[in-house]
């Protein structure tokens, strides 16, 4: 039960209105293990997709996702993959 989710959690979110809470659940019911990328506030596609929403849409991890994520995951790796990117590597409690 483990997921690569890689350039889709700005989408899903921003895009088609999945709250943080219910993301971060779902995906703790699926998956054990997962490999997360995260793209921050001045990703070029977050820009974008917020833009195109016209809403205000707070995109922050530490402040919004970190701790609804740690709620339902340990966070047992980070690392940058670019300027704008990190990946998580997340293991359900």
């Amino acid at each position: 039960k483990a997921s690569i989710m890689t350039s889709i959690i700005h989408h899903l979110i921003i895009d088609y209105g999945l709250s943080v809470e219910n993301f971060y659940l779902n995906i703790s019911k699926l998956y054990n293990k997962i490999l997360l990328e995260f793209p921050s506030e001045d990703d070029p596609m977050v820009k974008l997709l917020i833009r195109k929403k016209n809403e205000y849409i707070i995109w922050d991890w530490d402040k919004t996702h970190k701790p609804v994520c740690l709620k339902y995951f340990d966070i047992i790796n980070k690392f940058d993959v670019s300027k704008t990117r990190f990946m998580l590597y997340l293991e359900k409690k």
